[in-house]
Order: C-alpha cells, then structure tokens, then sequence
C-alpha cells in the first residue's frame, strides 16, 4: 500500500517513483536553506515520507533480516485506456518483483538512492537501514535492467546509472568504502553527456561520485 500513481493512470510503476523521490530529495539537500526560509520543510519531509514508507512496505526480508526481493511495480498499465477515480477502478493489478531470478537491478538501485539522501536530509536510521540491505541484494543477484516487464511503460534502457547513484549516496551517508569500490567499479559505464531523466541519472552519478565523493 501507499506510494503513487503515474500520470493519469493508477498504476505504480519504480522507475519514475525512485527518480522523483531522489531527485526532490537532492533538491533538498543542495537548497535546504531555501525550503527553511519559505517554510516548506516540513510539507517536503512529509511527502518523502510517503516515498519512502512505500519503498520500505515494498522490501522482502528472509529469516536472517536481509532484503530477498522488491515491488518495484503495481499494475501493467490497463488503466491507462480509462478515466475514472481510483475509488471506483475494479482492474487486477499484478505486482512484480526484484529478486535473484529477476534482479531488476536499476529498480532496486532507484528506491536506495531514495532512501539514502531522505535518511541524508532527516536522519531517520530505518530508510538507511532498508537503503543498505536493498543494495546489499543488488550487489549480491545478477545485474540485469528491468526492461519491459510489466508492459512497455517506463522500460529501462540499463541499471549502471542507477546503481552507481545508490553507491555515490550510500557512501555519502555512512564513509563505508564498499559503496565506493562499487561506483568506482562500475563507473566507466556511465555517459558523461547523458541527459537527466527517469531512464539517465549518470549525470548525477558522476556528480556525487567522481565529482562530489568526499563533500
């Protein structure tokens, strides 16, 4: 439960949900001082709550506590061809999920970024801690991009982008140096000319990667 739909539509869908969280969340952590001045902190703190208890709801944790899967997605896009208030919508919606055989790793990596700069911004310890045991699944499964699982919306073009933002912000949040040696290990995969958008966070990688490891 929780989270956002797309658009028009009542689906939920990881890709653009990550991207918005994080990218609001970075908003935030260059300008905070503009948030506090028009006092809009705590209106910003409570819709990235709202983020990021949905990202948490959507982890699947094992016996031993770490993370084994994760809803990236909630429905497959059949309300996209009506109007209609949430309320009264009877379609199925499947879920689908990152895990060992599906790693969906560009998903994954989209609700770390997320949860690590809110936990950047706020300080709560359970996003970093549902932040950390999320990349330790996606470090752990095979790499591979969500695709077009679930329908040709939002199908993504590769996880290398997504995943070295994660590192970059995880190593930010905790000077762990596994978080670094996994962005330096990936990062020659990213385009430097690449623009931002819900499939292309490179630019950011590279900025708080390369560009902004040690601030």
């Amino acid at each position: 439960s929780g989270g956002f739909h797309d658009a028009g539509d009542h689906d939920k869908f990881g890709l653009p949900q990550g991207y918005s969280a994080t990218i609001l969340g970075l908003g935030y952590y260059e300008f905070k001082d503009a948030y506090v001045k028009t006092g809009q902190q705590e209106h910003f703190k409570k819709i990235l709550d709202y983020f990021c208890d949905y990202f948490s709801r959507c982890t699947v944790y094992g016996d031993n506590g770490e993370a084994i899967a994760f809803c990236y997605q909630v429905g497959d896009g059949a309300s996209h061809n009506y109007w209609m208030s949430a309320e009264d919508e009877t379609f199925d919606r499947p879920a689908y999920f990152a895990d060992s055989s599906t790693p969906a790793t560009d998903q994954v990596s989209a609700a770390v970024s997320a949860l690590a700069i809110h936990y950047m911004n706020f300080g709560n310890q359970d996003y970093l801690d549902c932040a950390k045991k999320l990349f330790a699944m996606a470090m752990k499964n095979d790499k591979a991009a969500q695709g077009s699982n679930g329908g040709a919306f939002y199908a993504s073009s590769g996880w290398t982008d997504e995943y070295c933002v994660a590192a970059a912000l995880l190593y930010k949040a905790t000077q762990d140096s596994t978080y670094k040696s996994e962005f330096d290990k990936y990062k020659s995969g990213l385009n430097t000319y690449s623009w931002a958008s819900w499939d292309g966070v490179d630019a950011y990688a590279l900025a708080y990667g390369d560009g902004d490891m040690n601030a």
